[in-house]
């Protein structure tokens, strides 16, 4: 029975997906409690005559908040990638810009 020694660039790389993915996790799942909130509160006022003006305006402002959130992660996780890509030799389609051919 031998015993292999793991590789040291795949394991690098494997960090280094685990640290992207791992990357504003809370601040995703609160946005995406937020659209669910958002949405059950203008459910609740579309289907409820009774609810006040401000369930819908609370709704779509909680809606539009937790978008904007989710457009803050995004942007924060690809900004992330673009400045630690070169750390382990990850190549990302959006961040290579391949040499002109004459």
């Amino acid at each position: 029975m031998t015993t292999e020694t793991p590789d040291a660039e795949l394991t690098a790389r494997l960090a280094w997906f685990g640290k992207a993915r791992r990357l504003h996790r809370n601040k995703r799942i609160i946005g995406m409690a937020g659209i669910i909130l958002g949405a059950c509160l203008v459910m609740w006022w579309k289907f409820d005559a009774s609810v006040p003006e401000w369930g819908l305006w609370t709704g779509l402002g909680v809606i539009a908040a937790s978008w904007a959130l989710f457009a803050y992660v995004i942007v924060a996780r690809w900004q992330w990638v673009k400045q630690n890509s070169r750390l382990v030799g990850v190549v990302c389609w959006f961040l290579y810009t391949p040499a002109p051919t004459s």
